[in-house]
């Protein structure tokens, strides 16, 4: 009884260690997972994109490519300590934008429309995560290169194959592809309050609420046809004082007056006496 119990605990508590990175992920989404949650809001996909970034920030610093550690002490400290800037996964919650850019590294900071443009950019446009293996692709600035056909930056990718840990995801291997190769993503800036629904708003819906509502607004004060409401006519009176009718006739004209007949215009039918 007393062997049962303890391997049983000792399941459970190895389910509950693993149970934050062993899981299913995607973004982009795969057409084929519909169903299945694809949202990297998810502490795994957190963790698995600080290793990632940590490892390309290390060992692909913009410049000055460095494939191994210098000493020992190095090598322990997986944080970059460059300064720069990660585009990460549209939808991406503000708490979750803010705080894997701060574990990246001390001096690096998130996508923001007043970002210092003179730092490199790092971008992560893909992460999967099955169970206990994953993937997650980062793109690397390359200013040692002249500029590409269009003169901008020419980026690389670099797709990371990640395992999972007790807590956490460790890279395993790395695979560095032709340069240009990609086309760089447009930003996604941080957002600017915390919403529980960031990725359906970002991804499957209108993020501006309040945009949103000032269309609905506007459609509804346009009326059912589409066209502005006009104002409502002023309909005249009579010379009696009396509304013009609903029906018949041109009710922007006052009604004509009846004539009354004349007392001696017809014989007078008086009423027959009781006899």
């Amino acid at each position: 009884m007393n062997l049962g119990r303890t391997l049983c605990t000792m399941l459970v508590a190895a389910a509950t260690l693993t149970g934050c990175t062993q899981r299913y992920a995607s973004y982009p989404e795969v057409p084929s997972s519909k169903g299945l949650k694809q949202d990297p809001n998810d502490p795994a996909c957190e963790k698995a994109m600080v290793a990632a970034l940590r490892y390309v920030g290390q060992r692909y610093a913009p410049g000055k490519p460095r494939l191994d550690a210098a000493n020992s002490k190095e090598a322990g400290d997986t944080r970059v300590d460059e300064a720069l800037v990660v585009n990460l996964p549209r939808g991406l919650r503000k708490s979750y934008y803010e705080r894997i850019a701060r574990d990246v590294g001390p001096q690096v900071t998130p996508m923001r429309e007043d970002s210092d443009h003179s730092l490199p950019v790092f971008h992560v446009t893909r992460v999967w995560l099955r169970f206990s293996e994953g993937w997650v692709d980062v793109m690397r600035p390359m200013p040692e290169l002249p500029p590409g056909p269009d003169g901008k930056l020419v980026y690389q990718t670099v797709t990371l194959k990640m395992a999972a840990n007790i807590g956490s995801w460790r890279v395993v291997h790395a695979r560095a592809f032709e340069p240009g190769l990609d086309p760089v993503p447009e930003p996604y800036y941080v957002p600017d309050i915390e919403r529980g629904d960031q990725y359906q708003q970002t991804v499957h819906g209108n993020g501006d609420y309040p945009q949103q509502f000032r269309k609905w607004e506007a459609h509804v004060k346009e009326g059912r046809s589409g066209q502005p409401e006009e104002a409502e006519e002023t309909v005249p009176a009579s010379k009696e004082g009396n509304a013009a009718p609903e029906s018949g006739g041109d009710a922007s004209k006052p009604e004509a007056p009846v004539e009354m007949p004349d007392d001696k215009s017809g014989p007078v039918v008086k009423p027959a006496e009781p006899k």
